[in-house]
């Protein structure tokens, strides 16, 4: 059996991009999550995977609408990144105004490096994450520099 924190510390060494998953709630609210377990998985047709735990409180609300965007975030939105991050249960206080909506009802981050709202194609749970795999069905695009993810800190290029 192998040792969390030192899987998670190795992990740390891979910098990657930032990004917010977001949702919507039963309630309508808009709901997100920071991660960086995203990727592109084909060009025809346009899918990406989205990595996320079980005991996630977005997981319940993508495996119940089986949508969501990932919104990529630029160097300036480091305080976004941050709210997103935290462990608070609580992700649906109005941040409304951060967001514009895709044509699907999913939440886009106002000016951030890029958005796409994804519906659900297939998802897999393995061990205690499901990934679940999405067609892009609408994709802003914007300029800027990325926000990236290093030594379990945020950094910039």
């Amino acid at each position: 059996m192998g040792d969390i924190e030192l899987f998670k510390k190795a992990w740390s060494k891979f910098p990657t991009g930032v990004s917010v998953i977001s949702s919507i709630t039963p309630d309508n609210k808009i709901h997100g999550m920071a991660a960086n377990g995203i990727m592109s998985v084909s060009l025809d047709p346009m899918l990406v995977v989205i990595s996320m735990s079980n005991s996630s409180t977005s997981f319940k609300y993508i495996e119940k609408n089986k949508k969501y965007g990932i919104n990529i975030l630029k160097k300036n939105q480091e305080l976004i990144a941050n709210y997103y991050a935290s462990s608070t249960e609580d992700k649906s206080i109005d941040k409304s105004s951060w967001f514009n909506f895709a044509n699907n009802g999913v939440p886009f981050l106002k000016n951030c490096l890029a958005s796409m709202s994804c519906n659900v194609v297939e998802q897999y749970k393995s061990g205690d994450h499901t990934l679940f795999i999405g067609k892009v069905d609408e994709i802003i695009v914007n300029e800027g520099d990325p926000l990236l993810f290093y030594n379990s800190s945020f950094g910039k290029l």
